[in-house]
């Protein structure tokens, strides 16, 4: 039986793991400002897409990640993150590691997401 439920379609639906990874994406790939009605929702990575790729700007972003994350996702505990420049496409890869409840026992599951810049 699945604990948490996303509907996709009216036919279709996430769940658990697929679910999560979902929310996890809205919530990095959302403006601060963006959403009617929660002007709270989302994150700042829009605001690090075309500052230089650094050291400072990747613990920019995980920082960034780790803030959205604990307020917005209540359902998760993050492990890790992980930012890696992949230049050849001018973009970042964030790999987030995390924990979350699954009947009655914690399983650890990561995302990866493309941020372009």
């Amino acid at each position: 039986m699945s604990l948490y439920i996303d509907f996709v379609t009216s036919n279709s639906l996430n769940t658990d793991e697929q679910a999560i990874n979902n929310a996890i994406r809205n919530i990095l790939c959302t403006q601060l400002g963006t959403l009617p009605g929660k002007p709270t929702f989302g994150s700042r990575l829009h605001e690090l897409v075309f500052a230089q790729m650094d050291s400072l700007t990747i613990n920019m972003m995980k920082t960034v990640i780790k803030e959205a994350l604990d307020y917005w996702e209540k359902r998760i505990t993050i492990v890790n993150i992980d930012v890696e420049p992949e230049e050849a496409y001018n973009r970042m890869i964030a790999t987030i590691t995390y924990s979350y409840r699954d009947e009655g026992q914690f399983t650890t599951t990561q995302v990866s997401l493309g941020i372009q810049y």
